[in-house]
C-alpha cells in the first residue's frame, strides 16, 4: 500500500526512485503469485529505466521480467530477457548480478531439456564465480549442476555437486538454508 501511495505522487519522485518503487511492487506481486501484475510492472519499470538511461535499473527490470516469465513456463522468453540483462549488468560492471542471471539462464536450459547447454553454461559460470570469489554464487551453481546431472541420471556427479554446494553454503557460522540440501 505504501508503494502505491508513493507512486500516486510519482511526479515528486526521481525517475530512479520511481523505477525502484515499480520494481519493488513487481517483486511483491510476483511473490504473491500475481504474475500478470508483476509482468506489467516489470515492463513498466523497464520502459522508464530505458527512457531515463538507467542501465542498471533496466537490467534489474529485465531480470525481474525473466523471473516472472519463467514462473509462467515461458522459458525461451526468459532466456532472451536474461541474456539482455546479463549484457547490461556486465556493461555496468555488475559481475555478481551477471553471474546470478547466467545461473538462471542455465537452469532454464535444463528445464527445457537442453541439458548439455545448461551444464556447459553452469561450468563456465562456476569458474566465473570462483574467480570473483562469490562463494554464494558458487554454491548456487554447484546446486544447479547437481540438478542438471540428476536429470541426466548421473547420480554420482549429482551427489558430488550437492556436497560441494552444501560445503560452500555453510560459512561464517551461518547456514544458508535456501541453498542447503
Amino acid at each position: 500500500q505504501e508503494l502505491r501511495n508513493a507512486l500516486r505522487q510519482a511526479e515528486h519522485l526521481s525517475p530512479k526512485l520511481r523505477t525502484r518503487a515499480i520494481l519493488t511492487l513487481a517483486g511483491i506481486h510476483a511473490h504473491q503469485g500475481e504474475r500478470f501484475l508483476a509482468e506489467l510492472e516489470a515492463g513498466r519499470a523497464l520502459e522508464l529505466a530505458r527512457a531515463e538511461k538507467l542501465d542498471r535499473m533496466a537490467a534489474m527490470a529485465l531480470h525481474t521480467l525473466a523471473d516472472v516469465l519463467s514462473e509462467q513456463g515461458h522459458y525461451e522468453d526468459a532466456v532472451a530477457k536474461s541474456r539482455e540483462a546479463t549484457t547490461i549488468y556486465e556493461d555496468c560492471g555488475e559481475q555478481f548480478e551477471a553471474i546470478r542471471v547466467r545461473i538462471n539462464i542455465a537452469t532454464y536450459y535444463v528445464v527445457l531439456g537442453k541439458l548439455r547447454e545448461g551444464i556447459r553454461l553452469l561450468q563456465s559460470t562456476l569458474q566465473d564465480a570462483r574467480r570473483g570469489k562469490h562463494r554464494r554464487l558458487e554454491s548456487l551453481t554447484w546446486s544447479a549442476l547437481g540438478d542438471a546431472y540428476f536429470r541426466t541420471e548421473d547420480l554420482r556427479r549429482a551427489r558430488r555437486c550437492f556436497r560441494e554446494s552444501d560445503t560452500l553454503a555453510v560459512y561464517n557460522d551461518e547456514k544458508h538454508f535456501d541453498i542447503l540440501f
